[in-house]
């Protein structure tokens, strides 16, 4: 009985060493390591976080040569068993890391995001660079699994105990190189966060932008519509320092500006500071035919005045 569980005992190492370094290469590793494909497992269950170290590449420099062959590009496939579900995430890392050249990473499912990525340059070969990436992971329950391809890279895919500093690039401090396509159908390019549809952290460039908008407000043109009278709208700038109907230079900081809604509040205000302009329009016009009848009086009455004094002299 005692040696039979001495050897669970052994077989449940076996398999725990396993499941930790698991590693396959498909295709022909002896003939041409161009068709090298590698699939690595790494299953994380403790209640602390961990620092994986995925691989080095060269850090190609055309001072060591002007041909390179770098980079690894592949995909992560995870379960995170805290509710998040399953993931994948595509990644590619560049011949070169700069601050022009950076790695590309995109995320789908919720889980997606948990995993914090990191790169930073090393010289551990001697006087040929290298950079090293790292992943973080979240707290207990994460299984994984590494599909890559790559050259002139090492694969290490263990537990990293000297814990990196001084990082060259992060999914923290770069977000730019991230997209995630979360559960809730919300796309984020520079965020790992998106809360709408489209989240983009940047500048969007597009040939046209069509937008949906319901109750456009040429309702103002109708009989009946109230518009406040230049005097209300002058006491109410000075008591808010923006116009009625408009959110404030706090709320624009604090919530954003919705394209739609922001066209249609403008196209409002047009709409009411044309009928101002009509109504003064019509006032002027007012204005001007009671200058003229004056005028044509004043002309008559000269008229007659001049007459007078013809017959006086």
């Amino acid at each position: 009985m005692k040696n039979f569980k001495s050897w669970i005992i052994l077989i449940a190492l076996l398999m725990s060493y396993h499941l930790g370094k698991a590693q396959t290469i498909l295709g022909d590793p002896n003939t041409n390591s161009i068709t090298k494909l590698y699939v690595y497992e790494y299953y994380h269950h403790t209640v602390e976080q961990e620092w994986i170290k995925l691989f080095s590449i060269k850090n190609y420099n055309p001072s060591q040569g002007f041909w390179g062959k770098g980079g690894v590009a592949g995909r992560a496939y995870f379960v995170d068993y805290q509710g998040l579900g399953g993931s994948y995430i595509d990644f590619s890392f560049p011949q070169k890391l700069s601050g022009t050249q950076k790695p590309i990473i995109q995320l789908s499912g919720n889980s997606a995001n948990q995993l914090q990525w990191y790169a930073k340059i090393s010289n551990e070969n001697g006087n040929e660079e290298l950079y090293d990436v790292y992943i973080k992971t979240p707290i207990a329950n994460l299984g994984l699994t590494f599909l890559i391809r790559g050259n002139d890279f090492t694969p290490y895919f263990q537990k990293e105990t000297n814990i990196p500093t001084q990082f060259t690039w992060s999914s923290i401090a770069n977000p730019e190189s991230f997209s995630f396509f979360n559960n809730a159908g919300n796309i984020g390019f520079g965020t790992l966060n998106p809360t709408e549809k489209l989240s983009v952290n940047g500048k969007i460039r597009a040939k046209e932008i069509k937008v949906d908008a319901a109750n456009w407000p040429d309702y103002v043109f109708e009989d009946g519509y109230n518009v406040e009278t230049l005097k209300e709208l002058e006491s109410y700038i000075r008591a808010n320092k923006h116009l009625p109907g408009m959110p404030s230079a706090k709320d624009i900081e604090g919530n954003g500006l919705e394209l739609g809604e922001m066209v249609k509040l403008q196209q409002k205000k047009i709409e009411e500071l044309t009928l101002h302009l009509i109504e003064k329009e019509k006032q002027l016009q007012n204005q001007e035919n009671k200058v003229n009848q004056l005028t044509s009086k004043l002309t008559q009455q000269d008229k007659t005045i001049q007459k007078i004094l013809k017959k006086l002299k």
